[in-house]
């Protein structure tokens, strides 16, 4: 990437903030042409994370990952419903948990629930 994600989102945040409701179309295209002119287009997926998780900061709210072990929807959606409606709640499927759950809390706090690091510590000792 040419830039961090974390300087595009900043840039495509402020730039629509000071646009008006007219020209949002613009900006969208706008910042879609210059990812494509660096060679970051395919980068998409993790600006547009960067700019949600500015955008749930700005609200007041949190950015949360949820990661589990399998998909089992009425488990990680009742994980999900313990957040409020200004965070950001994402949910990834990671089979390598074996069970369980990990839970990360605006890229700083971890939770981890998971299976894995139960056998881990059990090892470790």
């Amino acid at each position: 990437m040419k830039y961090p994600a974390e300087i595009y989102a900043k840039a495509f945040l402020g730039a629509l903030q000071s646009s008006g409701r007219e020209e949002e179309r613009s900006v969208i295209k706008n910042f879609s042409s210059l990812l494509e002119k660096n060679g970051d287009l395919q980068n998409h997926e993790k600006i547009s994370l960067e700019i949600e998780k500015l955008m749930s900061k700005k609200d007041g709210g949190i950015f949360a990952s949820i990661e589990v072990a399998k998909k089992a929807g009425a488990a990680a959606k009742k994980l999900a419903g313990l957040f409020s409606e200004k965070d950001v709640v994402k949910i990834n499927i990671l089979p390598e948990l074996l069970a369980g759950a990990r839970i990360l809390i605006n890229g700083e706090r971890e939770f981890d629930f998971s299976f894995k690091r139960r056998l881990k510590d059990l090892f470790a000792k």
